[in-house]
């Protein structure tokens, strides 16, 4: 696996440090992925690859992050009337 750049460590340390979910801007709780609504919305694949370690120095949790937010962003979970 590759190693994280500094931007990237920067960026993602951010999604962490937020209280707002990147999908559907709710609230979420710091060092949490995405909102409750999103993260369960998620299948159950998608929700394991977010327990991979986050800064372990390789981009594994990126790419599961990146892979899960796409999901979520194509289905519209974000606009449904129920995540809002």
């Amino acid at each position: 696996m590759e190693q994280l750049s500094e931007g990237q460590f920067s960026v993602f340390f951010h999604y962490f440090t937020s209280k707002e979910c990147p999908v559907c801007f709710r609230s979420k709780r710091p060092r949490w992925c995405f909102c409750r609504t999103c993260y369960f919305a998620l299948t159950l694949e998608l929700r394991n690859g977010l327990w991979t370690p986050a800064f372990d120095g390789t981009t594994a949790f990126v790419e599961n992050y990146q892979r899960a937010k796409a999901w979520l962003d194509e289905r519209g979970v974000g606009n449904q009337a129920w995540a809002s």
